[in-house]
């Protein structure tokens, strides 16, 4: 279990304090799926808090469908739809892809397609397989400018935004030569839309916990900004450094799409903000950038402009 914090005297009860980290500690995969949570009594005890607020809290997270409690067995983190296993990751999908390759051997043989055929026809495949550019589906505006401000700083090839009803109604042929990127969050959406041609890499999200500990503990009289045009940022933020023990008197919250959202903050010790809100900061400010993608995603987006092609639909 992912260590949690909890401010036992603030605005954000202790339930929504919870809830938050839960999910955090999900998408950044501190949290396997299948993976066992302490028992309420169990988790209530660990932290000092009541029975009836851990209850409630996995209470929410089983609706939203983030954990699983199964009658006699316990609490667990929600399988994925995609392969999992307790096995090496890399080993299951050699595996998974040998038996593709023998099936469709033996679907092509049944045709009456000599070898020469199939070697042709593969590696045509292969050939409109090869990515020449990186299509990032995310309806939501504030957190799809931030996604594609760190990417950028990463990737060179062409980067543009798409949509899953676009390839719904039919527009496949936009996607070829595309790797499309989703967040966790879309992956079930995208793989029901998309055509299972498409090569699509899930975003994988980063450690909140990992980054704000960095910076911790914080001094007790520094007052800290948190800026963002993506109010989950500033809720999720906010949620964090007052579970960690930061006052509530001593934080900034700025919403970075009102007008003058940048007064006062030259007060603070320092920002807490996203990639996209930084590259706005006043000079003179000391900034503490939060990135959201995960650096194994950002390696593997490296690795695949390196590589100049994928054939892979990946899973995370």
């Amino acid at each position: 279990m992912v260590q949690l914090w909890f401010l036992h005297s603030g605005e954000v009860s202790l339930c929504e304090q919870m809830v938050t980290q839960v999910r955090m500690a999900v998408l950044s995969g501190e949290l396997k799926p299948g993976e066992r949570l302490p028992s309420v009594r169990a988790l209530a005890h660990r932290y000092g808090i009541h029975r009836n607020t851990v209850s409630s809290a996995y209470q929410k997270l089983e609706q939203a469908n983030w954990l699983e409690m199964r009658h006699g067995s316990g609490v667990y983190v929600r399988q994925a739809g995609s392969l999992k296993s307790a096995t090496d990751p890399g080993t299951i999908r050699e595996l998974a892809v040998d038996r593709m390759i023998a099936a469709l051997l033996a679907a092509a043989h049944e045709c009456g397609m000599s070898a020469a055929d199939i070697q042709q026809r593969v590696q045509g495949a292969m050939e409109r397989s090869q990515v020449r550019r990186l299509v990032l589906i995310e309806p939501d505006e504030e957190l799809r400018q931030i996604v594609l401000c760190e990417l950028r700083t990463v990737v060179t090839l062409p980067l543009r935004v798409g949509s899953l009803p676009a390839a719904n109604a039919g527009e496949s042929e936009d996607l070829e030569g595309a790797l499309v990127l989703v967040l966790p969050s879309n992956e079930v959406a995208a793989r029901a839309s998309l055509p299972e041609s498409a090569p699509l890499l899930v975003l994988l999200i980063r450690s909140a916990a990992d980054s704000l500990m960095r910076h911790l503990p914080a001094p007790k009289t520094s007052l800290i900004g948190i800026a963002s045009r993506w109010p989950k940022f500033l809720d999720v933020a906010r949620t964090m450094l007052l579970a960690a023990g930061v006052d509530e008197e001593a934080l900034m919250v700025r919403d970075a799409r009102l007008p003058d959202w940048q007064m006062g903050l030259e007060e603070a010790a320092a920002i807490v903000c996203d990639a996209w809100t930084a590259q706005t900061m006043a000079a003179g400010v000391r900034v503490l950038r939060f990135p959201l993608v995960a650096d194994a995603s950002l390696a593997e987006l490296r690795e695949i402009e390196g590589a100049g092609w994928t054939a892979r639909a990946h899973d995370t």
